[in-house]
């Protein structure tokens, strides 16, 4: 690497395009993968021919990709050293922060708020904390209890002002004591630290949510359904054979594979891991398609199937997670998931962990563990020679690890906690459970709390209007408002929508909230697409969003729009891209060198316009529309449904965005 460095300071303008295979072949050998890893990081970083405007639209992009890619895999590399026991890196304290991929929501700013009240667990009373000199540190307690309240509440001794609501789970009189066992003088915990009885002090305190969290010591996740964390460390142990195999190039033997697979059980006992109980929390008990292709023999039995811990299936507890990713998992009785070495494992690594082992899913075929080439945060592919991929896929690994990989599949904690943009956290709380008002569960995590404070201020009660919801889930002013602080980019999420229900809306004029990132809670099965999961960099939104109003009932009114092809017209030049088609499920979609060829032959008849959302450097984004067949009045809003999501290249950086175009549309 010296070398090349020398020998390219003597170059003017030295060319990393023509160099880069010669020297990552160098440089690479039999050394592990980090050293060509850190090298395109360096020339990533330094190298003034890997900036605007010498390269293409990918400039940023890539750098801050490299940046997080190098990140990923400290954090993964580390978690391997560490569940094997190894020499390597098992010295350093904690796990390395990540670099953040663009896109992160403006409330994870700190504020200098606190918590009005504190528990002391020491003295087993709650304390205000205005009246000390400051606030003190303090360990945040993230639990869920809600769907298992009883009609009953007590008086827990040390708690004053408010009853606490009794549970199904556990005896809240008993928690005192239980907090006792954590190394901490104070603790925030919503039933000893928030009044469990609507008043405007607790309204205050749910308003505060991003500062409390963030200002906490620590975070941790008490999870009831957890008694023991077995199966996630087989699980782990396994992949961590793997990745170093792969990353180090090292020469493992067999046999800790044998012994894993060996002591690992097709059907884990419940509550050893996250994905080790029957479905019988299930959103809605309707969905009863058949178990996925890779599924565990527990999922083949009769109406029983697995999934995650109910921790991780309440919107609270998503809100809470994404205030604070580096939250350590407790079970039951508090006993923390840690590696080899005594390390708390935190979600955010354990996650980065379990997205690196499985980036498109770990599905039946030829997909497997750790395949760098083929991660989206990778730009270019692997750099330097060819290593060899893990030889495992769905069929040969574990049963542990297939549950991991179903529990990020069904989570998909990924795209939240990596790419924290508004569209991205309501899309993923579309299977997340909430009793009351679902706004206020998730507004801190996304940003959006100006309605919530003009409501206080207003002397109404917001946690308690569960009336005229925007397709009966958040209130309009809250959707408004998520719409304003997230652009153009608020209407890019879709979802699937069968056939016979797209005909029917179009033919009854009746909403489904089609142009909106959310809808009903549908649970862990819901089929689905969801927003892109790479964050962009340079976004001209197209004026034409701006006008577009969210109606009261989730039609969305357009007035004007940028019309960028339409299936009716014949003269448009040929343009590389790719649709995306969210009705029925044989379109023959996917990228085209012949953008509009391929639009008309997906609309088969219909009208269908592809509408410019925005444009990212060099690549335009936008949805695609499909008119109602039927025309109701001349005088009388066209209808239509949002039938996809497209991009096309684009000849420059510069903004190259279609007119402005008068419409009279109404989106359903």
């Amino acid at each position: 690497m010296k070398a090349f460095l020398h020998q390219s300071s003597e170059t003017i303008h030295p060319d990393p395009a023509k160099e880069l295979p010669k020297v990552f072949s160098a440089i690479q050998g039999e050394k592990p993968y980090c050293f060509s890893l850190c090298f395109r990081l360096f020339l990533h970083e330094f190298n003034p021919r890997m900036w605007e405007p010498f390269t293409s639209w990918t400039s940023l992009s890539s750098l801050e990709k490299v940046r997080t890619f190098a990140s990923w895999n400290a954090t993964a590399h580390l978690l391997s050293c560490r569940i094997m026991r190894s020499q390597s890196l098992c010295s350093e304290a904690h796990y390395p922060s990540i670099a953040p991929f663009s896109d992160t929501v403006s409330s994870q700013r700190l504020t200098e708020d606190h918590p009005r009240w504190l528990w002391d667990v020491e003295n087993y009373r709650s304390i205000l904390v205005d009246e000390m000199e400051r606030c003190p540190p303090y360990t945040c307690i993230s639990h869920t209890w809600g769907r298992w309240r009883k009609p009953t509440s007590v008086k827990v001794a040390g708690v004053s002002g408010w009853e606490v609501p009794e549970n199904h789970l556990y005896d809240v009189r008993e928690l005192p004591k239980q907090l006792s066992q954590l190394n901490c003088h104070y603790v925030w915990l919503d039933l000893f630290c928030i009044p469990q009885n609507m008043s405007r002090a607790a309204q205050d305190e749910i308003a505060r949510q991003t500062s409390i969290f963030h200002g906490a010591e620590r975070c941790i996740a008490w999870i009831h359904d957890v008694e023991r964390w077995d199966d996630v460390l087989r699980g782990l142990e396994f992949l961590a054979i793997e990745y170093l195999a792969t990353y180090d190039k090292a020469k493992s033997t067999p046999d800790p594979k044998i012994h894993v697979s060996q002591r690992d059980t097709d059907l884990a006992p419940q509550g050893t891991g996250l994905m080790s109980h029957p479905a019988a929390s299930r959103i809605e008990h309707t969905i009863t398609s058949s178990p996925p292709s890779n599924s565990t023999k527990a999922d083949t039995r009769p109406d029983v199937r697995l999934e995650p811990s109910t921790w991780f299936s309440s919107l609270w507890t998503l809100q809470e997670a994404l205030l604070c990713p580096g939250i350590h998992l407790f079970t039951k009785d508090w006993k923390r998931l840690n590696d080899a070495t005594g390390e708390a494992i935190t979600l955010l690594s354990l996650v980065i962990f379990l997205h690196l082992a499985f980036p498109s899913g770990l599905k039946e075929g030829d997909d497997r563990l750790f395949k760098f080439s083929s991660q989206p945060m990778n730009p270019g592919g692997t750099p330097g020679e060819p290593f060899q991929d893990s030889a495992f896929t769905a069929e040969t690994s574990p049963s542990s690890v297939r549950r991991l990989s179903e529990f990020l599949d069904m989570t998909r904690l990924d795209n939240v906690l990596f790419n924290s943009c508004i569209v991205s956290i309501l899309f993923n709380a579309n299977v997340r459970r909430c009793t009351g008002n679902r706004a206020p569960a998730i507004m801190s995590a996304i940003g959006v709390t100006e309605w919530y404070v003009g409501r206080l201020a207003d002397d109404s009660n917001p946690l308690l209007d569960v009336e005229n919801l925007v397709l009966g889930v958040y209130p309009l002013d809250f959707v408004r408002e998520a719409c304003a602080k997230s652009g153009a980019r608020f209407f890019e999420a879709t979802f699937t929508i069968s056939k016979r229900r797209f005909e029917r809306s179009l033919e009854t004029k009746k909403a489904i909230g089609s142009m909106l990132p959310f809808c009903r809670p549908k649970g862990w099965l819901w089929g689905r697409y969801g927003p892109p999961e790479v964050s962009r960099i340079g976004i001209h939104e197209h004026p034409a969003a701006r006008d577009w109003v969210i109606l009261s009932d989730g039609m969305v009114s357009m007035p004007t729009a940028g019309i960028f092809s339409t299936s009716t017209e014949t003269d448009y030049p040929k343009k590389s891209g790719s649709i995306l088609w969210s009705v029925g499920s044989d379109a023959d979609d996917g990228r085209t060198d012949d953008f509009h060829m391929q639009l008309r032959q997906l609309a088969n008849g219909s009208v269908v316009h592809a509408v410019c959302l925005y444009q990212d450097k060099q690549i335009q984004h936008g949805i695609v529309l499909e008119e109602a067949n039927k025309v109701f009045k001349d005088d009388c809003p066209q209808y239509l449904v949002r039938v996809g999501m497209y991009w096309v290249w684009c000849s420059s950086v510069r903004p190259e965005m279609p007119k402005l175009t008068e419409v009279d549309w109404i989106i359903l």
